[in-house]
Order: structure tokens, then C-alpha cells, then sequence
């Protein structure tokens, strides 16, 4: 509706027009229907500057999209021209932030190929630069991964990464990252042969999930 209202306002800020669009791309992410939302995500940059933080925001979204489709090799190239677009931006605050979300994106899609070597080395430079630009939000989902890619790799690392993303998952009061951040480590306990400690940790994981709906 807003979108039909728009073309009757002479003076709009075309901004605001391509912000409805990547709303409306949001809410089309999460029904699943991800040709609708990468269409509606290419409307909203289509009316972005490409010296924007917004443009190169939507170009990573675009990248998330496909590696839903599990078409990852298009997933890492919609990512390596956002970080080649970067040069474009005239903030620095803005270049590293969006550097780190692209490089944490790629690192997860390298991850979800099965490049297990080549994610943990792209995931620790996340958790550098997460470090140094005080970035939780990136920081969390690169800990998350980093212990289950240990975990099922069967690596002693496993250990120094347990409860590092839960810490910082319950510092941002995401319910859903905290569920993602147990069930690891119920994942981690299972393998381990504890599986006592294992059920109650799922049950902390289906409690948290529960409460994640109403978030």
C-alpha cells in the first residue's frame, strides 16, 4: 500500500520508497518466498545511491538470499562485490562494519559448502575485527560456528569455544541466538558421551526456542 501511495507524492524522497521496498523484502525473506524478496531487494537498491551504506546493505542481503537457495556459489560473489564496493563509501565507520558483516557472511556460506579449513580461517578474522570494532552482533554468529565446526570436526578447539556465543547471545537478549548457542553445546555433549547433561542442555535449547517466538 505504501508502495502504490508513493507515486502520487510528487516531492518524495526516493530513500524513503526503497526502505518500503527492502521491508517489504524482509517480511518476503522470512515467509520463505525468496524470489519475491530478492525481486523487492533489487527495487530498493535500484533507488540507492551506489555510494551508500543502504546499497552495498542490500547487495549482502541479496547474498543471504541466495545461500538460502543453496546456491552458494552465487552467494559469494553477490559478497565479494560488496566488499569491492566498499572503497565507494566515504565513512570509515561505515567500511568496517559492512566489511565485517560481508566477511562473516561469506565465512558462513564457505562454511555451509563444507570448506571447513577455509571458514574457520575467515571466521577467526571476523572474530579479530569483531573485537576491535566492539561488534557483538557479528562477534556472536561467529562463535556460534566456529564451536560447531570444532565440535564436528572433533577438534580439542571445541572447549575454548564453548559458551562464548550464549555470553554474548544473552548480552543482546537474542532468544533465538541463545537457542542456536545451546543446542551446540548439547551437540558438543552429545559427543562426548555425556548425555545426561546433554538432555538438560536441549531442554534449555526447547525453552529458549519457545520463548524466542514471542521476541
Amino acid at each position: 500500500r505504501a508502495i502504490d501511495v508513493s507515486s502520487e507524492i510528487a516531492a518524495i524522497d526516493t530513500r524513503e520508497i526503497a526502505a518500503v521496498w527492502k521491508a517489504i523484502g524482509n517480511c518476503l525473506h522470512l515467509l520463505g518466498k525468496l524470489g519475491e524478496a530478492d525481486e523487492a531487494f533489487a527495487a530498493s537498491r535500484r533507488l540507492v545511491p551506489k555510494d551508500a551504506p543502504e546499497h552495498i546493505e542490500l547487495m549482502r542481503k541479496q547474498g543471504l538470499l541466495r545461500d538460502d537457495m543453496g546456491r552458494y556459489a552465487d552467494a559469494i560473489r553477490w559478497y565479494t562485490r560488496g566488499l569491492k564496493a566498499l572503497d565507494a563509501l566515504a565513512d570509515e565507520g561505515d567500511r568496517r562494519r559492512l566489511r565485517i558483516q560481508l566477511r562473516l557472511a561469506l565465512a558462513q556460506t564457505r562454511y555451509r559448502q563444507g570448506a571447513f579449513a577455509d571458514c574457520i580461517r575467515r571466521f577467526d578474522e571476523v572474530v579479530t575485527e569483531s573485537l576491535e570494532a566492539d561488534d557483538t552482533e557479528s562477534l556472536a554468529p561467529a562463535y556460534l560456528i566456529l564451536h560447531l565446526v570444532h565440535t564436528q570436526l572433533g577438534s580439542p578447539e571445541r572447549v575454548a569455544h564453548r559458551g562464548l556465543a550464549l555470553a554474548l547471545y544473552e548480552e543482546l537478549e537474542d532468544l533465538k541466538g541463545q537457542a542456536a548457542a545451546l543446542n551446540n553445546f548439547g551437540i558438543d555433549l552429545y559427543y562426548e558421551g555425556n548425555w545426561e547433561t546433554a538432555l538438560e542442555v536441549y531442554e534449555l535449547t526447547r525453552a529458549a526456542t519457545v520463548r524466542s517466538r514471542f521476541q
